[in-house]
């Protein structure tokens, strides 16, 4: 029998393979990784996404371009943690797991760690929120209840929102 995380990943493929088949019409093949572990289609080399998955919700990210999208379930943490990853600045403009996932987004964006925590740094100006790489666009999304959720890319024309369907959606099995 396969554990929850088993199960989670098994769900987030199912979901990539619905969302490509939704928006592109066409099965992308199978997935391959690189030399890093960023997960692509070979025969799809147009198709860019990203997956995530937590224990309630499972999260995919399709774009024309290179992109980045993690979703992190609210939970507690050691209070020592948010100073070893975030900069005291970040701290004071954003929630602890807003800033986890923008963090995870962003690696998964390049698809390697290439700094520290710390040293990938997000700021405020009004409501949009940004990257200290000046490459990189970024969006943080409220929508999944109990979570985090963010996205990072190369491009600007990020989704004003996500949609999620609940834990107990069975997705159909992949063909």
């Amino acid at each position: 029998m396969p554990s929850d995380t088993e199960h989670r990943s098994e769900q987030t493929y199912r979901l990539l393979y619905r969302c490509v088949q939704n928006v592109y019409g066409t099965d992308p093949g199978p997935v391959a990784r690189t030399p890093s572990g960023k997960p692509y289609f070979p025969g799809s080399p147009e198709i860019h996404f990203s997956l995530s998955h937590t224990d309630t919700f499972v999260m995919c990210v399709l774009s024309p371009s290179p992109v980045g999208g993690d979703v992190q379930f609210r939970k507690a943490v050691s209070p020592s943690l948010p100073a070893r990853v975030c900069t005291a600045q970040e701290l004071c403009e954003f929630e602890f797991f807003d800033l986890w996932s923008l963090k995870e987004s962003y690696i998964k964006l390049y698809g390697r760690k290439e700094k520290d925590y710390r040293d990938i740094c997000f700021y405020k100006d009004g409501d949009d929120t940004f990257s200290c790489d000046d490459k990189v666009f970024c969006r943080i999304y409220d929508s999944v209840p109990g979570c985090s959720c963010a996205v990072c890319a190369f491009e600007c024309d990020l989704p004003l929102r996500v949609e999620f369907v609940s834990e107990d959606f069975e997705f159909p099995p992949c063909t």
